[in-house]
């Protein structure tokens, strides 16, 4: 899929968004106090979200800012990882939370989030070879 300055503008949107869902679990554990173990791997998950979320959000920047001549530079696997880098710690943060209220309730949301991360991939690979089985449009 070729890279537009709309996928660029919803990336920089993610990863913005991303570094402040960290800083969020950042404010709250400063606010509660680090007290037990699930609350310092929060306290560090969301440590390395923040910086990893804050490189992918100024990867996608430089290409916004210098536009459709910079496009043939952008390479995708490079801004997956960047997101990875931003996903897992940021996972790890809100499962670490939310085992502190409930194991049980941890493991669901880990397992939700394996499905829907399963389904989300499918989609998208049904999506991206929908083109080439169907045409340019369904129309």
């Amino acid at each position: 899929m070729p890279v537009s300055e709309s996928i660029l503008l919803q990336m920089r949107g993610a990863a913005i968004s991303g570094a402040g869902l960290c800083a969020a679990v950042i404010l709250v554990l400063v606010q509660t106090g680090v007290r037990s173990v699930p609350q310092l791997v929060a306290l560090w998950g969301a440590s390395l979200g923040v910086p990893a979320w804050l490189a992918a959000w100024q990867y996608v920047q430089a290409y916004i800012t210098w536009g459709s001549k910079s496009y043939g530079h952008y390479k995708p696997k490079a801004a997956g990882l960047l997101t990875f880098a931003g996903i897992l710690p940021l996972f790890v943060a809100f499962a670490s939370l939310v085992w502190l209220v409930s194991p049980c309730a941890s493991a669901a949301f880990a397992l939700a989030c394996l499905i829907a991360a399963l389904f989300i991939s499918m989609h998208i690979r049904a999506v991206s070879g929908w083109p080439c089985k169907n045409g340019p449009s369904n129309a």
